[in-house]
């Protein structure tokens, strides 16, 4: 709607990158989770996802220290905490995941959709405790169930799912680049159509 829009100069190029946000363009260019890979992950627990159509894999981690040590080692990273304050949007920002056990404030719900970042939140209402460690060698760690997850455990966020798994999954490229790349897809008519509009929409996007 926004590209035809502006090929009927009814808008600005400026306007254009304000209504298409970075988020939108991470939907349609992300990797996505095999679907037989949920065969094998181990379910967690439910959240409440902030974004639709996206997932990641990550080492969990509780606090945002230890957090941004781990971004610098290169890894992908999940933050978790039991409520987030204003003063943690700098911390937010770098990370590839956020977990909240309440109810987020609105910066939370404001950053993760700018940036395009999985969050599931409410994690208490589905059971899942935040516990902390006893002492700075046990850590915090994320239970429900009688499962557990420790610090630096990997786990995988599926906002399509509104869930959290154990483990790490395997992603394979999302099928609108894999059609843009002319890969042979099995589609129906109507999601011929869609996909050949975002294609041309997407490209035009880009120029």
């Amino acid at each position: 709607s926004t590209v035809d829009l502006h090929k009927a100069k009814t808008i600005s190029r400026q306007r254009v990158t304000e209504l298409i946000r970075p988020y939108h363009i991470k939907q349609l260019t992300s990797d996505t989770i095999d679907v037989r890979e949920f065969q094998s992950l181990r379910f967690f627990c439910k959240g409440v996802s902030v974004l639709p159509r996206t997932a990641v894999s990550a080492r969990l981690y509780f606090s945002g220290g230890a957090a941004l040590t781990a971004k610098s080692r290169g890894e992908k990273v999940c933050l978790c905490k039991q409520t987030f304050l204003p003063t943690d949007s700098a911390v937010m920002r770098e990370m590839d995941g956020i977990i909240s056990m309440t109810s987020a404030a609105v910066h939370v719900v404001t950053i993760c959709p700018r940036l395009g970042i999985p969050a599931p939140l409410k994690l208490e209402k589905s059971g899942a405790r935040l516990e902390a460690g006893v002492d700075e060698l046990d850590g915090d760690s994320l239970h429900c169930d009688g499962q557990e997850i420790r610090e630096g455990d990997w786990i995988t966020i599926s906002s399509r799912r509104s869930a959290v798994y154990l483990g790490a999954a395997k992603f394979q490229p999302g099928r609108l680049l894999r059609y843009m790349r002319g890969e042979a897809l099995a589609l129906d008519e109507e999601d011929r159509k869609s996909f050949a509009a975002i294609a041309y929409a997407f490209r035009y996007y880009q120029q």
